[in-house]
């Protein structure tokens, strides 16, 4: 009687052809795909990227400010910093003076 073809044929050999027919399948229909989503995005590309542009500029000049905010802040602890270190190192040599007397 009729006996299926993969009885003839080991396990690993199907599995060979399987991946060949997918790997086929998968490259020819590759093109078709990439050329449906660009005829699909289209005009409507220029504008998202326009808009994606936009924004990227937007975080761009906020990100700078903060920057140049944060610069100042920092700056301006430090020379508190700074200030309070004068202070407490001339308490410290009064304190010192007067232990001494």
């Amino acid at each position: 009687m009729l006996e299926p073809l993969f009885n003839g044929i080991g396990q690993s050999a199907i599995w060979a052809v399987m991946t060949v027919v997918v790997v086929l399948e998968f490259t020819t229909g590759k093109g078709n795909f990439m050329q449906r989503a660009q005829q699909r995005i289209g005009d409507n590309s220029h504008n998202t990227f326009k808009h994606l542009e936009e924004a990227y500029e937007k975080l761009q000049g906020q990100f700078k400010s903060s920057k140049k905010e944060w610069e100042m802040e920092k700056s301006t602890l430090l020379d508190d910093i700074s200030s309070m270190q004068i202070k407490l190192d001339s308490q410290i040599r009064i304190q010192r003076i007067y232990n001494f007397s």
